[in-house]
């Protein structure tokens, strides 16, 4: 694990030492992330559970329109979807409900990079 830590970072900082942010480069970023959790709960007259699942994908590509000045545009997907569930115990019944939402954005930037070397 120490090995797979070090070479990311070791990779990061090259990366960002030798970048080429010259005028008429392209920068393309992003990020993606999947989470889930459950979870279950009872008390004297109920039982309930609940699972949920949620999918985030943000793109975002960057323009050097000079030297050292970039400008870009940012998207973000996010979907999630919760499923829930509860038993009466005194009423022997139950109910279910089921939630999907999807979100969408776009969002612009400017980046600005300084050599701290000088």
């Amino acid at each position: 694990m120490r090995k797979i830590l070090s070479s990311f970072i070791y990779i990061g900082l090259f990366s960002t030492l030798n970048g080429q942010i010259q005028k008429g480069n392209v920068s393309l970023d992003g990020s993606f992330n999947f989470s889930t959790a459950s979870s279950n709960s009872s008390s004297n007259y109920t039982i309930g559970s609940s699972k949920e699942y949620s999918f985030t994908f943000n793109p975002i590509a960057q323009k050097f329109i000079k030297d050292d000045l970039s400008v870009g545009v940012g998207l973000t997907l996010r979907t999630q979807n919760r499923d829930t569930k509860t038993t009466y115990l005194d009423l022997s019944s139950s109910s279910a409900s089921n939630s999907n939402n999807t979100s969408f954005g776009i969002g612009l930037n400017t980046s600005k990079y300084y050599n701290l070397s000088d």
